[in-house]
């Protein structure tokens, strides 16, 4: 018959070996999926699985990858995935989700091409949605090939080990020492040959007066549009807004972006763009409630509204959460006055346009 050994610690196992293994008090709760209740409505058999929890010796763990007949790793998402590529070395075979390393990894088994990409709230990258029916016939392939191995079928045995042997001339091949060496060196190489270039092109920048346009592309509105934008600023501009010297704004934002300012501060990712309202009054850099006033220009690197925009696309949220991470990082800036002017009761004609110095 067929038997199912799920082994996966609970998270308070794990809370107590970063104590001494003391017992984890009672608020310790698990986290993650509920395997004994997951399997209990599924209607499997108790005594079609085992369900151990328990932190083993490295040996142990290995004489579980040997013995087993297939490791099941479907997973979501794998930065690399130790278990998939142990078990192969040991002759079991494996199935996972072709979606990242596990795709690349999966010599000997299945690679099961996933439904779709899905992303999680609050991640900043993609994951896969494994296909049960195709993991499903995938296991029903490999037990069809256990059970020949098992007859001693000899075209099978002989297939079983040709598909061992060139897992391991594949390890030896692309991750020895050496071959590993041989690839950092070939991406550090690549890693100093493009800075170079960045620091090439920045001493020609700095050889003359900064540029005075194409710093920033204005967005504006109650919601941020996706960045598709490459220029080094995004400027939330809020309704009304007049740039009084899209020149001299270009050229302060080229200067800090290039961090001419120097003395050993971190390049500024926040600018503060001070402004007046039409009758002279200074526009308020703070709402009662300590947000950022919205009638306030503001100027945020690209990159950082890009990430943000993984969780949000309010433009006040995007606004907080960048000025929040510059003054935790000491790289916010104020510009100086007279760089901007708000007219009440206008409304920016579009969702997004980009800088025109005008």
């Amino acid at each position: 018959g067929v038997h199912l050994l799920i082994h996966s610690m609970e998270s308070y196992i794990i809370a107590s070996e970063k104590n001494m293994d003391a017992d984890a008090p009672a608020a310790a709760m698990p986290i993650g999926v509920m395997h004994r209740l997951t399997l209990h409505e599924l209607g499997l058999p108790s005594d079609a699985y085992t369900i151990d929890i328990a932190r083993h010796a490295p040996e142990v763990v290995a004489a579980y990858k040997k013995r087993a007949d297939v490791c099941l790793h479907p997973s979501k998402v794998e930065g690399f995935g130790m278990n998939v590529m142990e078990c192969q070395i040991v002759g079991t075979p494996v199935v996972t989700t072709n979606y990242t390393a596990m795709g690349d990894f999966t010599k000997l088994g299945r690679s099961v091409p996933h439904r779709q990409t899905i992303r999680n709230p609050g991640f900043l990258y993609e994951m896969a949605l494994p296909d049960v029916g195709g993991i499903a016939d995938a296991i029903g392939d490999l037990y069809q090939e256990h059970m020949a191995l098992k007859r001693g079928d000899e075209e099978s045995l002989m297939r079983r080990d040709t598909e061992v042997a060139e897992f391991n001339e594949w390890i030896d091949s692309t991750c020895s020492p050496a071959a590993v060496g041989k690839k950092f060196k070939s991406l550090l190489l690549r890693s100093y040959s493009e800075f170079a270039e960045r620091l090439a092109s920045k001493q020609v920048l700095l050889s003359s007066n900064p540029p005075t346009s194409g710093a920033y592309a204005i967005v504006s509105g109650y919601h941020t549009p996706i960045v598709d934008w490459d220029t080094p600023w995004t400027l939330f501009a809020p309704d009304g807004l007049k740039i009084v010297d899209p020149t001299m704004l270009n050229s302060l934002a080229w200067m800090m972006h290039l961090n001419i300012e120097g003395g050993g501060q971190p390049a500024p990712t926040v600018l503060v763009v001070p402004a007046k309202y039409e009758n002279g009054r200074d526009v308020p850099v703070m709402n009662a409630d300590n947000s950022i006033h919205e009638d306030l220009p503001i100027l945020v690197r690209t990159f950082m509204v890009t990430a943000f925009q993984q969780q949000m696309s309010r433009r006040k949220s995007l606004i907080q959460s960048a000025i929040q991470n510059s003054q935790q990082t000491g790289t916010t800036r104020k510009l100086p006055d007279g760089l901007a002017i708000i007219k009440k009761g206008q409304q920016n004609k579009s969702a997004r346009h980009y800088n025109k110095n005008t």
